[in-house]
């Protein structure tokens, strides 16, 4: 048996294939060294972009820090914003906007223009010291203003603290931010120590007020003569007077009375005269003594004459104090031409000045047209509303927003409280309280609840509320008359108390002396002004 391999052969083919072996190491080596080289370039690369990225980076860093520094500064003024914000809710307030909104529609075209490009406004808001008696409007242009209408009506919500702090939060929120002047109340709001004080506040408003780097800053207080809280009212006299000592400009502002002569479209040939319009408003401003309720009466008066002497001797009999003048109303109301127009007149004041809430015009439009004994009141007597307010001579105003009718004037209202009863309305709280019964004894109010399914009728019987709330208290505040036998006669419907005592359950209100009424209990503790003494 012979091998098959022989050792020349095998040695050469082991060379060749070491020989192969080699070349292969060789080639694999090569190739590295290729892609070595290949890898290290694209390295760079790769290092140049990164570095190039990084300076980008660096670069954009520096924005996102200014941004962010900027974002911080935004957040910082939000925040201050948000604090300010929160330390004008702080500070106790009035609804001043309420009786601006209303009065607003009522003003005429052109009202002020006269005043503001006129030599003596100019004049008195570049002084620095001055106090003058302006008529008419003052201009707040980029100067701060604040006001407000003290209403005798609201006497139980206004006090000095509100008042003050009213005016001094308008012209603070009309600063970006606390001023200077502001800061220690700023302070006692972020420490949480309760609502601020009247010496804060008022010395406060001094301060701010007496600062003429930011602008002249001016306060309006209309009708100040019906705050009537004694104690209070000298401490906002006191303010005043401060403000004027620190070099505050302080207006004493009347309205104008051009407006009305504008309007007297009867004598508009009389009027013509300038001499004669100068006459007026000369006379009126004298007498007046500032006082608008005065020179409004006053200008009515005058304008009611019917020739140029009877003008100017109306003028010179014009009084000067407040309750004669309103007695001068009272006596223009009473040569009103027609027994109707008088009567409309008085019942309506009547019901105003004793009313024990404010009354809608609907409803006073019901309480004037009650006649006893009637089932119902026609629309035929229900008088409109313009002539309410015409036949009292200016002594009544239609509130526009409510639609309530009330007094102008606080000092109106004094007056007929003041005036001897018997002699100006017999008995008003008699008169109020008959025809307060007389309405619940109607057929309509009687059987409201039959076709309105309990509920009661507001607008086709406007004054069924009142009369069934209050016509009890009306009769308690009687000093003499027949009341009684009203009541007694009243309580004899067993319909019309029936009907009384289901409105005030629909509506769960007060019923004055509903117990009595249903015999429920004693008369005598029936209720806390018990009705028995009558009986």
């Amino acid at each position: 048996m012979e091998w098959p391999l022989k050792e020349d052969d095998t040695i050469k083919k082991a060379e060749s294939l070491h020989r192969y072996l080699t070349i292969f190491q060789l080639s694999l080596t090569a190739e590295g060294i290729s892609l070595l080289s290949k890898s290290g370039t694209e390295v760079r690369k790769k290092l140049d972009s990164l570095d190039k990225s990084t300076l980008s980076l660096c670069a954009n860093v520096e924005e996102v820090k200014q941004a962010v520094a900027s974002v911080d500064s935004h957040v910082q003024q939000i925040h201050h914003e948000q604090k300010y914000a929160q330390f004008l809710d702080w500070l106790p307030t009035l609804n001043y906007q309420e009786k601006h909104l209303d009065i607003g529609p009522r003003r005429l075209e052109g009202s002020g223009e006269w005043l503001l490009n006129g030599h003596a406004f100019r004049s008195w808001y570049e002084d620095e010291s001055s106090n003058n008696h302006l008529q008419g409007i003052c201009e707040a242009t980029e100067d701060k203003l604040a006001y407000l209408y003290v209403d005798y009506k609201k006497h139980a919500e206004e006090n000095a603290v509100l008042i003050v702090s009213c005016l001094l939060k308008q012209i603070l929120s009309q600063y970006p931010s606390s001023p200077k002047s502001a800061m220690k109340l700023f302070e006692r709001f972020q420490q949480n120590t309760g609502l601020p004080q009247w010496s804060k506040i008022r010395s406060t408003l001094i301060e701010t007020c007496s600062d003429n780097g930011n602008g002249k800053h001016f306060i309006v207080i209309d009708a100040l003569d019906e705050y009537n809280k004694g104690e209070d009212r000298g401490e906002l006299l006191k303010l005043i007077q401060e403000l004027r000592k620190a070099k505050w400009k302080s207006g004493l502002v009347s309205r104008i009375i051009e407006g009305k002569i504008h309007e007297a479209t009867r004598l508009r040939a009389i009027m013509k005269k300038k001499k004669l319009r100068d006459e007026i408003t000369n006379t009126i401003v004298t007498k007046a003594q500032g006082i608008f309720l005065l020179a409004s009466l006053q200008i009515d008066y005058v304008l009611g004459q019917t020739t140029g002497n009877e003008v100017r001797k109306a003028l010179k009999c014009l009084p000067s104090g407040l309750w004669a003048n309103f007695q001068l109303t009272m006596d223009r109301i009473q040569a009103l031409p027609h027994q109707s127009q008088r009567d409309l007149a008085l019942r309506t004041i009547l019901w105003i000045s004793h009313s024990l809430r404010d009354l809608s015009v609907k409803e006073l439009q019901d309480a004037v047209a009650i006649s006893p004994g009637a089932k119902y009141i026609d629309e035929d007597d229900v008088a409109p509303e313009a002539l309410l307010v015409e036949y009292c001579c200016g002594l009544v105003t239609v509130d526009t927003r409510t639609k309530t009718i009330r007094l102008a004037h606080y000092p109106i209202y004094e007056y007929f409280q003041h005036q001897e009863q018997s002699k100006l309305f017999g008995f008003p709280h008699l008169v109020i309280a008959k025809a307060c019964l007389s309405y619940l004894e109607m057929e309509v109010c009687r059987l409201w609840w039959v076709v309105t399914e309990y509920h009661p009728p507001h607008r086709e019987y406007s004054l069924l509320d009142y009369a069934a709330q209050y016509w009890g208290d009306h009769a308690n505040m009687c000093e003499a008359g027949d009341v009684k036998l009203y009541v007694k006669q009243f309580l004899q419907y067993t319909n019309a108390v029936s009907s009384w005592a289901l409105h005030g359950w629909c509506n769960q209100t007060r019923l004055p002396h509903f117990r009595v009424a249903r015999g429920l209990a004693d008369k005598q503790q029936a209720t806390r002004r018990p009705l028995a003494p009558w009986w």
